[in-house]
């Protein structure tokens, strides 16, 4: 089987002999010329590597015979069309680079895992880390890229980098906060949250600390857990303080405002991104002077569910004119207004009391200082440590 590979990759070709054959194999035999698949019936027929032809043909004269070439056989025969056309062995070794160049490389990032964290966010921090289509698979360190994105998103608790052919995949699995618990058997106290003025105290288990009309700062003890006169020296406090605070929010709004308007003249930039490297699809190219705005949209090309190396781009520049307008006094503070409205938020289970607004211009622009006086339950819980 072996010596049959042999020849076919050098390549035979099958002869008939006419005159003597016997002379002829003879003159074969003492150039050291081999022979096979002699065959003596209505004419005789060998088989001869076809490198061997021309010496066949020295000995045929040598020993009065002639040859008669009868069939061409073995892949120099087959592939002998290729010397004509030089550009088919070039193609197929162009091919054959350019599937081990792309076998080589990243063209597809498979993220699952993600839930709380947004994947986009997620592909970023890994261009950030060095992972990017088109990189060499073999500048890829999956242990160091696994160390950076966990570092970057504390909230995973397992991450996995695998690679698979051209395609890297990413498993993650985010940890899971666990649930404050109410202890009820330890012993504490009950501090204050926040300074204010007692106004009622409720206490449901403990001692109260305080006297209603008492002014408290924050972290003072407001229901203590330790009974001197009781079956059990030390509880866990429980009750409430209710006490009146004060919360101040500020803001500040400029009085002269930044404003801009667009020209209607828009640019537009396309391009096609085949394995990291951008084909430009337009003449456009982008603005150098003026104020513009960029915007643009990337869609990536998959096949089978899978993304490839393939992208096209859409850029869209607009260009603006900037200016200035001045705010009225009344038109700053109704902005003013609503933001503090949106700190006010954190207050809306809180019952409020008082509320005194100031208003102040300095610099061209206007401050803004909201006191509020609430009403509320500032005790919170404190545990004690018993050795």
């Amino acid at each position: 089987m072996l010596v049959g590979l042999l020849r076919y990759l050098r390549g035979s070709v099958q002869f008939s002999i006419e005159g003597s054959p016997e002379r002829f194999y003879n003159q074969c035999a003492k150039q050291g010329i081999p022979l096979w698949g002699m065959c003596a019936g209505s004419e005789h027929t060998a088989f001869a590597i076809a490198s061997q032809y021309a010496r066949l043909r020295l000995c045929a004269r040598r020993s009065g015979c002639r040859l008669h070439l009868q069939k061409k056989l073995g892949l120099p025969f087959r592939i002998s069309f290729m010397r004509k056309r030089k550009g088919i062995p070039a193609g197929i070794l162009l091919t054959v680079c350019l599937v081990l160049f792309l076998s080589s490389r990243v063209w597809s990032i498979e993220v699952s895992g993600c839930k709380e964290i947004r994947e986009e966010d997620f592909r970023t921090a890994c261009q950030e880390a060095g992972l990017s289509l088109g990189m060499a698979k073999s500048e890829l360190d999956p242990h160091k890229m696994q160390q950076r994105l966990m570092q970057r998103f504390p909230e995973i608790s397992w991450l996995t980098v695998n690679t698979s052919g051209s395609t890297v995949h990413i498993q993650l699995t985010e940890g899971v906060e666990k649930p404050e618990m109410t202890d009820t058997e330890h012993v504490g106290n009950m501090k204050a949250a926040v300074a204010g003025q007692v106004l009622r105290i409720e206490v449901f288990s403990g001692k109260a600390a305080v006297s209603v009309g008492e002014a408290v700062a924050p972290g003072q003890l407001l229901i203590s857990g330790t009974v001197e006169n009781g079956a059990s020296p030390a509880v866990r406090a429980d009750g409430r303080i209710i006490a009146k605070t004060t919360r101040t929010f500020s803001t500040k709004v400029p009085l002269v405002e930044e404003t801009k308007a667009y020209t209607g003249e828009t640019l537009v930039r396309r391009s096609l991104n085949i394995f990291g490297v951008p084909l430009p699809m337009s003449l456009t190219t982008a603005p150098m002077k003026g104020n513009w705005e960029r915007s643009g949209s990337v869609t990536i090309l998959k096949a089978n569910g899978s993304r490839l190396p393939v992208y096209w781009t859409e850029e869209i520049w607009k260009q603006v004119e900037k200016g200035q307008r001045e705010r009225s006094r009344e038109e700053a503070e109704e902005l003013a207004r609503k933001e503090i409205e949106k700190q006010e938020k954190e207050l809306s289970e809180l019952k409020i009391l008082e509320q005194e607004e100031q208003f102040e211009i300095r610099e061209q622009t206007l401050y803004c200082t909201v006191t509020i006086i609430c009403e509320e339950n500032i005790a919170i819980q404190s545990e004690i440590l018993i050795k």
